[in-house]
């Protein structure tokens, strides 16, 4: 629940730290019936004088405050700096700039080559989404992905990405017999009606569901955990494949494999990281890798940078590898002259 606040310049020098005056009335503990309640707030605020005065823009700072607030943990009150005024400008200005004609013109898939380790021979590939706008230049999806989330374009862009990812591997790999991963966000996969999507573009582009790999990470799984089982069960069933990405790093990895319909284990680069160097690494890598074998799981270690790396992981029988050791992203053009050539 949000409220909204305006308060002049000079009943604010009256009141002094009426903020903190407010959060501590808040946090004050509620008797009702023989119990004990406490809420909690954060606060966010837009001095005129730092902002300005146009009211949409006083808002969207006053917003992006109190979500710096939040962030910080919550329970506290935070000002809406020059910095942070900049940020949430540039913040409106990217969402502005989010729409269908941009997807058409704007965005673009590279893919990542998953290799087998043995024979470096190229098995499947990661889409990964970029945008260029054409303003701005080059905007990182870790800039623009989580303000889609928020403001809902993750769907009609997580659906582009599985559209486009779908259409352009059909078009260079014969009969669409090359596995592609695709990363699935949170509120993807718990929004109604995903699964019936993605079983869509599947049909409408004629890609192979046993070729599509979505990637979803295990504090997703764990957190919306019946959404999730409903969601990932009507895709297995239909052929689609499942992977849990950056494993290990939740807080309830064990639970979460015997919990879902999962076809794959992806190691993240923390783990990887000069595992030639830590015998604390080798271990747990070790026995992410027996235990997948175990369970008749794929498993994949990403992140690969360095030979070291790459012959441990190999020695310890990962089967599968990702990481610029082998390859960086490419564009289609440059992944068919690897492929082909």
């Amino acid at each position: 629940m949000i409220f909204l606040f305006i308060f002049s310049e000079k009943l604010r020098k009256q009141y002094k730290d009426l903020e903190q005056r407010l959060l501590r009335a808040i946090h004050e503990p509620i008797q009702y019936n023989n119990h004990q309640f406490k809420l909690r707030a954060s606060i966010g605020m837009a001095p005129s004088a730092q902002v300005g005065t146009d009211t949409a823009y006083v808002m969207n700072s006053a917003e992006y405050a109190l979500r710096e607030a939040k962030q910080k943990g919550g329970g506290q009150a935070v000002v809406c700096t020059e910095r942070l005024s900049e940020e949430s400008e540039y913040r409106t200005f990217i969402t502005n700039r989010m729409t269908p004609k941009a997807l058409d013109k704007e965005f673009s898939l590279l893919f990542q080559p998953q290799c087998e380790s043995k024979s470096g021979r190229i098995t499947g590939v990661e889409a990964l989404v970029r945008w260029e706008d054409s303003e701005k230049g080059f905007i990182s999806p870790e800039t623009f992905v989580p303000i889609a989330e928020q403001n809902g374009f993750i769907h009609p862009l997580g659906e582009w990405v599985i559209r486009e990812a779908c259409r352009q591997t059909i078009e260079w790999a014969a009969e669409g017999q090359m596995k592609v991963a695709v990363n699935i966000s949170p509120q993807q996969l718990i929004h109604a009606g995903f699964a019936e999507k993605v079983l869509a573009v599947l049909d409408e582009t004629g890609f192979p569901p046993d070729s599509l790999e979505l990637e979803i990470t295990e504090h997703v799984l764990a957190l919306h955990m019946e959404e999730a089982k409903t969601q990932l069960q009507l895709l297995r069933l239909n052929g689609v494949r499942i992977a849990i990405d950056d494993f290990g790093t939740g807080y309830s990895s064990l639970y979460v494999l015997q919990s879902f319909p999962l076809d794959k284990i992806k190691i993240p680069r923390e783990f990887i990281q000069n595992i030639h160097m830590s015998s604390r690494k080798k271990h747990i890598v070790e026995f992410i890798i027996r235990m997948a074998d175990d369970l008749k799981m794929d498993v994949l270690a990403e992140g690969i940078e360095v030979e070291e790396e790459f012959d441990f992981l190999k020695k310890a029988g990962c089967r599968q590898v990702q990481g610029y050791y082998h390859y960086p992203p490419l564009d289609k053009d440059h992944l068919i002259e690897e492929i082909t050539g």
